[in-house]
């Protein structure tokens, strides 16, 4: 499976995906309200959010996930594909792009809810409607930084230089050092870490800043 951005070219693949989904796990809906949602998730939806899509081994969209900053707008994954994780990688590889996330699910989709439950998400707050004014209520679902687990690439950037003589300090070579840390909460790592030196065979090495490499309605869950 791979990770990419939706061009628009994806977009009747994604809307097949999302009624897919719908149909298979928001038994709630009437076929008017899939009539009624499914021009807004072609024309409106899909290009307000950032979109990335997983392919299968031949580049076919079988899920997709909307971002707008920390929040999952839609995750949808194919009904042929549910059950085979990629709901949850997708989530566990935009949060290592944004940390933390956060999501509206519908409460009439059991489904869907305990995906995220699963995912770290934790219920935060609810309302009776959905971002249509439709007697749909929806959870509010915030991850807690310590639901992450894994590890990130950290990328020190690094000079070493002979001790100085004769007044100069040139430095004779650069280079980088990586290495893999887990991640809890990533910024409260970078924060612990800082500049330092250390000797060794009469060689100096200064590691500079660190850099990391390191959810409207029935738009947001099904079940993956």
């Amino acid at each position: 499976m791979n990770i990419r951005a939706r061009v628009a070219a994806d977009n009747a693949v994604l809307v097949a995906i999302w009624e897919d989904a719908v149909r298979a796990t928001h038994h709630f809906l009437g076929e008017d309200d899939i009539q009624f949602f499914r021009p807004l998730v072609r024309d409106d939806y899909l290009p307000a959010v950032e979109v990335l899509v997983a392919g299968d081994a031949d580049g076919k969209p079988v899920g997709f996930i909307g971002l707008d900053g920390h929040k999952v707008e839609m995750l949808f994954v194919s009904t042929s594909q549910h059950g085979k994780g990629i709901g949850k990688a997708l989530i566990e590889h935009v949060g290592r792009l944004r940390g933390p996330l956060d999501v509206d699910v519908n409460e009439q989709n059991p489904g869907g809810v305990a995906f995220y439950l699963k995912c770290g998400f934790k219920q935060v707050g609810r309302s009776e409607l959905d971002g249509q004014g439709k007697p749909f209520p929806l959870l509010h679902l915030s991850q807690h930084p310590d639901a992450w687990t894994g590890s990130a690439t950290v990328r020190f950037a690094a000079t070493i230089s002979p001790p100085m003589r004769h007044g100069s300090m040139t430095p004779r070579w650069r280079g980088a050092s990586i290495f893999q840390m887990p991640i809890g909460s990533p910024t409260s790592w970078i924060r612990q870490v800082r500049p330092m030196r250390s000797w060794r065979r009469g060689v100096r090495t200064t590691f500079h800043s660190p850099c990391c490499n390191m959810t409207k309605s029935p738009m947001t869950a099904s079940a993956c």
